[in-house]
């Protein structure tokens, strides 16, 4: 039985906002990627940390959705619109997340020049639990961010995002 809530609210500090927005425009022109660590309460997630690992996707990660109809987009990805992590580096956040009481709450990434919505693929490989942050970084300027997670019937509903002044 799945035990997850759809997350109404995202809180992040005003710190972890800057931070995502610097990290961004950082890594521009490719995707950059972390993940999002606190505690999960009754409809809102809580951030402690945000987790940077880095984009792993490679020409290799396509053929991961050979069997898959996304496999001709996910073929022509590079870092510059595609995101993968190492399993290794999802196991050491989860387990530095269990030393501090807490869990992965989210998954975040950058769209460069595109919009903060999910992309077909970011839908593909998604996870119900996670709530999904992306930024918007146009011409290497941090713009719109959105948070989305996956409902019951797998399509992502729109997470409000709470900035806490630190």
């Amino acid at each position: 039985m799945n035990t997850w809530v759809l997350a109404m609210t995202i809180a992040f500090t005003s710190a972890h906002m800057a931070f995502l927005r610097a990290y961004s425009a950082a890594n521009y022109p490719d995707e950059c990627c972390a993940l999002i660590l606190g505690k999960s309460g009754e409809g809102t997630r809580e951030v402690q940390e945000i987790y940077p690992v880095q984009n792993a996707w490679t020409e290799e990660s396509a053929t991961l959705w050979q069997d898959t109809e996304l496999h001709p987009q996910a073929q022509k990805g590079t870092p510059g619109d595609r995101y993968a992590i190492k399993p290794a580096e999802m196991l050491n956040a989860q387990k530095y997340a269990r030393e501090q009481g807490w869990g992965i709450i989210g998954i975040f990434h950058s769209h460069p020049n595109s919009s903060p919505k999910p992309s077909q693929l970011d839908s593909a490989i998604a996870w119900s639990e996670y709530v999904y942050v992306i930024l918007s970084v146009m011409q290497g300027r941090a713009g719109s961010l959105a948070a989305w997670q996956l409902d019951k019937e797998t399509q992502f509903q729109a997470v409000e995002i709470l900035t806490i002044v630190d």
